[in-house]
């Protein structure tokens, strides 16, 4: 290179700044192309997802019905709860669930399932007290041990907390 007349040396290296900055342009444009094209996408999932918020806000009322009226309020009011009880509960939630059950969200479905399997063991029990049925019809609909009960998710559904309850896998809640 030091026999190399100095406008040789010049373009050479005009050269290889050129393709540097050829490159990292190219880098660049990629990244803000790939950004621009997930921000569409994600513009796109949440107009497709605001049709499902709105028959969800049509439609899970039915489901907060049954768990509070049937559920939470019957406790609180101090019914009777026992077989029959379980049985009018599991019967109006199945109802539910052929009505509306393809709108709950992913977290709310697995909830639900697990209720609904919790009444079905309960009913095949020779014999339930009133005190074990409000303790696990209770946890289901409120929670426990920092785990969102059904009403958390249904209201986790439309964003009515300012921290996700769903931000957990199922076993590690926030």
């Amino acid at each position: 290179m030091k026999n190399l007349p100095p406008e040789v040396l010049s373009a050479i290296v005009a050269g290889i700044i050129s393709t540097l900055i050829s490159v990292v342009t190219f880098i660049v444009s990629k990244k803000q192309f790939r950004q621009k094209l997930n921000a569409e996408i994600e513009a796109v999932k949440q107009t497709q997802f605001q049709s499902v918020i709105n028959e969800r806000l049509n439609k899970y009322p039915l489901l907060w019905n049954i768990i509070i009226s049937k559920g939470y309020n019957d406790i609180i009011k101090e019914a009777k709860l026992d077989k029959v009880w379980v049985k009018n509960l599991w019967s109006e939630l199945l109802k539910c669930n052929e009505q509306i059950g393809y709108l709950f969200s992913q977290s709310l479905y697995e909830k639900f399932h697990e209720f609904m399997n919790d009444l079905v063991d309960l009913l095949n029990k020779e014999q339930i007290t009133d005190s074990e049925i409000e303790e696990r019809v209770l946890s289901f609909i409120t929670g426990e041990n920092g785990i969102p009960g059904l009403a958390s998710l249904i209201k986790d559904d439309f964003g009515s907390y300012n921290k996700l309850a769903i931000q957990g896998d199922g076993k590690t809640w926030i």
